[in-house]
């Protein structure tokens, strides 16, 4: 791919000095949008959505970024997506069993606002009880 892509008024090349990376400019967007959550809400979607997804995942898993809570929105969507990943991935051991407890289902926004609060809340004990 050239260098030279316009971007509005200015080029890739343009874009890319004297600045650090901005939102939206690979492969920086997936870590800043993940960098500084306070959670992760999947709703459904498509190959895209997959992808967010597993990078948070991911990021999360390799220590990249800080635990938060990733919620699936809509248990019955996401359903089989966990069935595979536990008799695939899981049993495989391509995972382990704690990668799995990364993830969490909701059906209301009810309920993903819950278990936000929730989290925050063991963690802010956590935090004022020490390592």
């Amino acid at each position: 791919m050239s260098r030279r892509r316009r971007h509005g008024s200015a080029t890739q090349d343009e874009l890319l000095l004297d600045r650090p990376p901005v939102a939206g400019e690979e492969p920086w967007r997936k870590t800043m949008f993940v960098k500084y959550s306070q959670a992760f809400v999947i709703f459904p979607g498509g190959f895209g959505t997959m992808d967010e997804l597993f990078e948070a995942l991911t990021l999360i898993q390799t220590g990249k970024v800080h635990d938060f809570p990733v919620l699936l929105f809509d248990r019955r969507y996401w359903s089989g997506l966990l069935r595979w990943m536990r008799r695939r991935m899981l049993a495989d051991e391509r995972i382990a069993p704690g990668d799995l407890g990364l993830l969490r289902l909701a059906d209301t926004a009810e309920a993903i606002v819950a278990r936000i609060q929730r989290y925050h809340e063991q963690l802010g004990r956590r935090n004022k009880s020490g390592p």
